[in-house]
């Protein structure tokens, strides 16, 4: 399980998280909403294990995150690929499995995400979208227990948000935990067990998706 207990982070004057709490079991999906500027972003990388933060406690099956990172893969928002190598010694790069191991996983990464015609390509020469689902998919490079995404819809192209969600279908069967950050909330409902909205950096909404939906429809009624 993957938890946080009263996690505060402030950067000068302004706090960007304040006291949240969250737990998350194997095959598990969370789905976290929030205006940009809400926290989501940070705690992501906290609970990644990417920055610490200020006070509180971020554990994977009751070890130090900082101890468990290997089991944790993190999809940020930014691009975090090498742009002078191609698609393929991208994917190549981000692994830690041996070779033939590493290669395999390559190939099924570009089945999934339809990237054999470009594959060869170097990263600056792809379309946005092409470059977006190269980000995504190198993230799955090695084995992980909990996934978590940042807004990974930015900048995707439909070909990548139909893989991305076939994939995270799959993840899911297999029992991994999912936290996902994304504004397109009916993207992300179909894999939901629960919602959690942050406004502020606090806690605005905590349940699930039928009492968030509930909610959202007697706002806009």
């Amino acid at each position: 399980m993957l938890t946080c207990d009263h996690i505060t982070k402030q950067y000068g004057k302004f706090r960007a998280l304040n006291d949240i709490s969250l737990s998350v079991s194997s095959g598990e999906c969370l789905a976290l909403f929030g205006s940009n500027g809400s926290g989501k972003s940070t705690l992501l990388s906290i609970l990644a294990g990417s920055i610490p933060p200020d006070s509180g406690d971020v554990r994977l099956n009751d070890a130090p995150v900082s101890k468990s990172k290997r089991s944790i893969a993190y999809i940020p928002q930014n691009i975090v690929l090498f742009e002078e190598l191609s698609v393929w010694e991208n994917l190549l790069s981000w692994s830690d499995a041996p070779g033939s191991q590493a290669k395999k996983q390559a190939e099924w990464l570009c089945d999934r995400f339809d990237m054999h015609e470009f594959k060869r390509k170097r990263v600056d020469r792809l379309s946005g979208g092409q470059r977006r689902r190269v980000n995504i998919a190198v993230s799955f490079m090695n084995d992980f227990d909990y996934l978590l995404l940042d807004e990974p819809l930015s900048g995707v192209d439909l070909v990548g948000e139909k893989s991305l969600s076939e994939l995270l279908a799959h993840y899911k069967q297999e029992g991994k935990g999912i936290i996902i950050a994304e504004h397109h909330i009916q993207f992300v409902l179909p894999f939901a067990d629960h919602i959690l909205e942050l406004k502020e950096g606090s806690v605005h909404f905590e349940g699930t998706p039928e009492a968030y939906y509930e909610m959202v429809q007697s706002i806009m009624v």
